[in-house]
């Protein structure tokens, strides 16, 4: 909900962002904008590579 909270009070299009974490505390919703993260490797080229491919539509 915490994110869920932030994208509706700080976001004017909700299709140009993504969540990136190492819990999956998302909502069904948000999945599309999700990049789950494994603690000890952190984000990876590999995750940012598909960040941007969401950013980018």
């Amino acid at each position: 909900m915490e994110i869920a909270s932030w994208i509706a009070d700080n976001l004017q299009d909700e299709g140009w962002y993504v969540i990136i974490d190492d819990e999956y505390v998302i909502q069904d919703s948000q999945l599309p904008h999700f990049i789950l993260t494994n603690p000890y490797d952190g984000i990876t080229a590999d995750l940012v590579n598909k960040a941007i491919k969401i950013l980018n539509g």
